[in-house]
Formats: structure tokens, sequence, C-alpha cells
């Protein structure tokens, strides 16, 4: 611990570990704490720290860790003590450590913190990308509108329809000079008035006339030219790779299962605050988490698993991790809707360097802003020429989800633009084809039952003419059964007086036919 009663013993011992951005170990010193020209990039804290003590006119007594990079303890409260890089502050064997803390009130209890360094410290999900394949770009044509937007859309078509459907029959009894509409008809009309080729619709009553010129302005106007305006932003930008878009849609897939969370350290910040706060964002993702979380030994197992997917990954936009996946592919770095914290300086309890410190960091706010920038904007972290050649492709890239960020480049979330492929333009070719075949398929069923109905009237007719003479002779015979059987009934009410002599006649005239016959 300084002791400021000695002007000799002005030194500040700092831990210095090997977790870039933070301090670099590539200069030919570690560590390095200001820029040169062989080494340009020593550390983000490295350069802040160093600034610092040169301001308070202190030396700096390093101590290095000695570790591999990555590989760092960062320490954890247990059974009443500190262990780790925590635990050398706690027990006095560092002053401090270069790196940057944010507060919990667990670590409040045991620690003192400087006057923020930065008044926010944004943190991300790393996430592995979705791969850009054919499947991802096929439906451009579809996404400026979601599924709901779709899906409500139709609804109104098909309610449009029944209103109208029900509307002429109503104003057919109401009127004999209105013409009737079949049910297709109506809906083939509403369908013209949706693409623009509207057709005539007589209606007499305001209901079916208001109708009609609502369903114009609203569907077939207000929300048809808003998606030809978004269509062609739509086909000319890639898209986005990121599985999910911000913490409300993550919270969803980790509450399904289909994502997991993993950290080198679950005793940071952001899982305290999880198990501790009672906003509704922590508290409906404390509740999908659980205590499912995997925790490595190192950063690169963190990346490794991640890179395997169904991984995700909370990290700062000061960690290693964040260096490490700018040379790697498909990762997506995911901001939108996550907290960030101010990052301090983390000293023993009630240090006496605090308030000097906390003044010179004050005074040299334009130095802090402007080696920020340097190291979280503009410089080695987001340097594309970093990249390996085989992640230059636009649909390999590691890609920073950043509104805020994007805005600062003058950008938009995705700036690379191509020139329409088939690929972007499938959706369009897609639907001309579903169309066409549609087409097709009605014209193969109307056609079949028109032959149908032709074949039924051909049978009828060559019945009628191959069973005509028949049914002509059956006719006759008919007839004349019905003639005798006439006759015969009045031979019968004659009366009995010529009874016998009938009998008679009868009697003689079969004799003689039966001689006949012989």
């Amino acid at each position: 611990m300084i002791d400021y009663s000695n002007q000799q013993s002005r030194k500040l011992r700092v831990l210095f570990t090997r977790t870039p951005p933070e301090a670099f170990d590539n200069c030919r010193k570690f560590p390095t704490l200001r820029p040169t020209l062989a080494c340009p990039f020593p550390g983000w804290c490295a350069e802040v720290i160093g600034f610092l003590a040169e301001f308070m006119r202190l030396k700096i007594e390093p101590v290095d860790y000695k570790n591999v990079a990555g590989h760092v303890n960062w320490g954890k409260f247990t059974n009443g003590t500190w262990d780790g890089v925590f635990g050398m502050i706690y027990n006095g064997s560092v002053d401090t450590v270069c790196q940057f803390f944010q507060y919990t009130d667990k670590r409040a209890n045991y620690f003192s913190f400087s006057y923020p360094v930065t008044s926010q410290t944004k943190l991300f999900f790393l996430v592995h990308a979705r791969v850009m394949d054919f499947s991802s770009r096929m439906w451009n044509t579809f996404s400026p509108y979601g599924l709901s937007t779709w899906m409500a859309l139709a609804l109104m078509l098909v309610l449009q329809s029944l209103y109208c459907i029900w509307l002429t029959k109503v104003e057919a009894k109401m009127s004999s000079n209105r013409r009737r509409y079949s049910k297709m008809q109506v809906v083939w009309k509403l369908v013209r008035f949706q693409l623009y080729q509207p057709d005539r619709f007589d209606c007499f009553t305001a209901a079916g006339n208001f109708s009609l010129l609502v369903f114009t302005i609203m569907q077939c106007r207000l929300l048809m030219d808003m998606y030809q305006t978004l269509l062609l932003s739509s086909l000319l930008q890639p898209a986005p790779n990121n599985p999910f878009t911000n913490a409300g849609e993550m919270i969803k897939l980790v509450a399904r299962k289909q994502y997991q969370f993993v950290t080198n350290y679950k005793h940071s910040w952001y899982f305290e605050e999880i198990l501790m706060a009672n906003s509704s964002y922590e508290m409906s993702l404390r509740a999908a988490i659980g205590e499912n979380i995997v925790e490595t030994k190192n950063i690169m197992e963190v990346v490794k698993l991640v890179e395997k997917g169904g991984y995700i990954s909370p990290i700062q936009e000061n960690s290693m991790t964040m260096v490490s996946v700018r040379s790697r592919c498909n990762f997506a770095l995911i901001s939108d809707g996550l907290p960030s914290m101010p990052a301090h300086f983390i000293f023993a309890k009630n240090a006496p360097i605090l308030p000097a410190l906390n003044r010179a960091i004050v005074m040299n706010r334009d130095f802090i802003r402007r080696t920020y920038r340097k190291y979280m904007l503009y410089g080695y972290r987001f340097d594309d020429g970093e990249r390996p050649a085989e992640c230059i492709g636009k649909d390999k890239a590691t890609r920073l989800y950043d509104k805020q960020f994007a805005k600062r480049r003058g950008r938009g979330e995705n700036p690379e633009m191509k020139p329409l492929d088939l690929i972007a333009m499938f959706g369009i070719f897609f639907l001309f084809s579903i169309g066409s075949s549609l087409s097709i398929l009605a014209f193969c069923i109307e056609t079949s039952y028109y032959n149908k109905q032709q074949q039924l009237i051909y049978r009828q007719k060559l019945r009628i003419v191959l069973l005509g003479p028949v049914l002509a002779f059956h006719l006759a015979m008919i007839r004349v059964q019905t003639a005798l059987t006439n006759k015969s009934e009045e031979g019968t009410d004659d009366g009995t007086e010529r009874g016998g002599e009938r009998g008679r006649r009868t009697t003689n005239a079969s004799q003689t036919e039966e001689r006949t016959i012989l």
C-alpha cells in the first residue's frame, strides 16, 4: 500500500495480466505503458494507468502475473475470503490491477472503486452466426413485412371478401336492378383491387362504397406502397446472419433450451446482476437460465464452444474474447437491449490513493476518451485488416450488431451492398412460378370438367340415336295393349243378356283359331 508520508515510497504496485486489449504482450517489453512506433498499441488500460501515474507523479511498480493469454483466475469469494486476482488486492500483495471492473454490491463490501474511467462499458452477446446460404437469402422478397403482417394482410382480404359477398346478396334483394355476382366474381374483383387492376364494383349502398374506400386506401394503397418502397432495399442488403437481434429474443431462445450460457468467469458482474437484481429483464433471464451455466477454464474454450453453435457468451467490449473473435469467422456480436455499466479501477477498502486518483481521472478525461476511441472504435479491435483472408467474404465476416456504433460509422447495420443476383430475386420468381402453376392446374381442372360434361352429353345423344327404334316399337306395343284393354272393359259393360251369346261367340272363335293354328 502506498505510504504518502514518505516521498520515496510513492510507488504504485500494479498487477499486469496478459489480457488484450487491456495489456498486449506483443511489445518488446511487458508491460509497455507508452505507445511507440514499434509498439503503437501497448494496451488500453496500460496507456491510461501509465498516463495517470505520470500525472500524479507516481512510479508504477509492475507485477507480472505471468499467465498465458486468456488464462486468468480473477477470483471469487469463498469461506470468507477472496482468491485469485481479487485476493491479491484484498491481502495487500498489490495495490490494483491493470483492468477495469464494474461496481457490484458484493464487491463494494470488500473493495473500493475509483471514479468511473469510462461512463459505460458495453456488453455484447457472442453467438455463432447463421451460415449465409441459399435458404437464408431466398426469402428476401418477403422480408419487408414480418410473418404477422403478411397474415394480417391475408386475413383482411378474406374478411373483405366475405363481407362483400354478403353485401351483394343483400343489395340484390333490395333492388331488382342490382346485378348478381357469384362468389368467385367478388373475390376476383377484390384481388384485382389489390393488384392495382380495379374492375367495376357497383354498390348503390353507402355501406358498400365506404367499405371499398377503406379497403382501397388502407390495404391496396398504403400497405402495398410501403412494401414497394422497402422491397428494393431489402433485396440489395444481405440478410442478417444473427440468430436473434435483441435480449428479448435471446431470452425466448434460452427458455426453449435452444441456447445455453457459457463463460470462463461465472462470478462476473453480469451474472451477479442476474442473480441479485429484480428488474423484469433480470428476472425473466434468471428464470430462463436457472443454474444451467457452463463454466470453462479459459477464454479460448468459450470461443470454441460458441463456434460449435448452441451457446451464448456475454462479453464486454474491453475483453480479450472480443479481440479473439475479430480474427475468426461466423460470429455475431449483439448488444441491442443489453445493459452497460461504468468501468472503475479497484483497490483495497478505503485506499488512501483514491482521492488523488479520482482527481487525476477527472482532469484527464480528454486523454481517456481519445484512448478509448483508439482501441474501441477506430483502432486495433475493429481493424478488418487483422481478419484472415477467408473471413473477408460478406457472408462469413464477424459483424457487430450495435446501432450506435453503426451510426458513428455513418452506415447501417448491414452496410454491404450487392447486385441483384438470382438468389436475391428468387422470391419474385418463386411467386411467378406458383402463380403459373396454379393457373395451369386450374386450366387442367376446368378442361377435365368440360370434357366430362361433353362426354355425358354425347352419351345421352348416342343412347337416343341407338335406342330410338326399339323405344318406338315398345311404345307402339304399349299403345296397342292399352287400346285392347279399353275395348275389353267396354264389352263387359253391355249387359248380362248378351253374356251367353258373347260367350258362345268367343268359344267358337277360340276353336276356329285353334284349328287355324293346327
